[in-house]
C-alpha cells in the first residue's frame, strides 16, 4: 500500500494493523511527520514492526533517530536491496 504522507500512512495502519507486515518509508515526506515519526508511531503499536527506511540525504541521522532493528538504504537503490531489507527485517 502507498500512502501520500504520513499521516495517510498511519491512518491506513490503525484501520487495519493486521493487514501490513512492515514499513518502507523515505525520511523526507513533505508537510507533516518525517518517516522518523511515522517508524516511531508504528513501532509505539507494534514493537517488532519491521522497518525500512530510505534516503538521500538523512541516513547520517539513523543511529540517533532511527528505531531500533531497523535498516536503512541510502539512494539510489536497486529495487533488490529492498527485497532483502524486507527479508531480514
Amino acid at each position: 500500500m502507498a500512502a501520500r504522507n504520513a499521516e495517510a500512512a498511519i491512518e491506513a495502519f490503525s484501520e487495519k494493523p493486521g493487514s501490513f507486515s512492515s514499513l518502507v518509508t523515505d525520511i523526507r515526506l513533505g508537510r507533516g511527520k518525517s518517516g522518523w515519526e511515522l517508524a516511531k508511531h508504528l513501532r509505539g503499536t507494534s514493537p517488532t514492526f519491521p522497518v525500512v527506511y530510505i534516503s538521500g540525504d538523512s541516513a547520517v541521522h539513523w543511529g540517533v533517530e532511527g528505531v531500533p532493528e531497523s535498516i536503512m538504504i541510502t539512494k539510489p537503490f536497486a529495487m533488490p536491496q529492498i527485497i532483502t531489507a524486507l527479508y531480514t527485517a
